[in-house]
């Protein structure tokens, strides 16, 4: 099966299944806070600032852009029906139907920010080097690259977060993705730990308590079986890659 088959459904055959396929007030308002929380300070400041979001499925960092006053953003997404839903809910000023590779290739500007959410696990690791390094290419003098990706270093989601999707081709710890990055000749990076607590006040104390003291046991237990470098245990990692 070619690629482009694997996601021309996407929405229906996987997305649907753990996420909202419609415009929902309160899940887009959420995403917002969690964007906010976790990019906000990487992010130029500049609101004409050029910003790609690659893969941007059903538009919720494109959502974040478009209240936080960015105008100079566009969307790409391999699925149809993502670039349809997006489109219809006029989530950006352009969304590209494109292949991140393909769309790069083709492109001739140079991006002050390229963002790359929970797509880097469904490139084949042949294809992953070649992408990174045309990233870094089309990334302005000091733009910088933002990808998310689940980090299979948590215990607990780890084996569910790489698994859950067919399309899923690999997976990722904080070691890997900066090796990956390294290999595509990024000098400065970053792996940061995700904060997903952007619910009300008494429900984010709690959350921070006790992933504390999960992280601290998991921390513990690394370093039980020799595994030193591992210090991230949120769901998530997230990568800033300077140019």
């Amino acid at each position: 099966m070619e690629v482009k088959e694997l996601y021309k459904d996407y929405l229906t055959t996987h997305f649907s299944t753990g996420h909202k396929i419609r415009i929902d007030k309160k899940t887009y308002e959420r995403y917002f806070r969690y964007f906010k929380l976790n990019y906000e300070n990487y992010l130029p400041k500049n609101k004409n600032a050029r910003i790609v979001d690659l893969g941007c499925g059903i538009g919720h960092f494109l959502f974040y852009l478009k209240k936080s006053n960015y105008t100079n953003f566009i969307g790409v997404d391999l699925g149809k029906q993502a670039v349809e839903f997006c489109k219809k809910h006029k989530l950006a000023p352009k969304i590209i139907f494109s292949d991140a590779y393909s769309f790069l290739k083709k492109s001739k500007e140079k991006y002050d920010v390229i963002i790359f959410n929970d797509i880097i696990e469904h490139i084949p690791k042949k294809d992953m080097i070649p992408l990174l390094k045309l990233m870094k290419n089309r990334l302005s003098k000091k733009g910088i690259l933002i990808i998310k990706t689940p980090n299979c270093s948590n215990p607990i989601t780890a084996g569910s977060s790489r698994y859950i999707d067919f399309t899923h081709t690999v997976g990722f710890t904080e070691e890997s993705l900066s090796q990956v990055l390294k290999l595509a000749e990024f000098k400065r990076i970053k792996i940061l730990k995700q904060n997903i607590f952007v619910f009300n006040p008494l429900i984010n104390l709690v959350g921070h308590i006790i992933q504390g003291i999960l992280n601290s046991i998991m921390y513990l237990l690394f370093l039980i079986y020799g595994r030193k470098t591992t210090k991230i245990f949120t769901k998530d990692i997230i990568a800033i890659a300077y140019n």
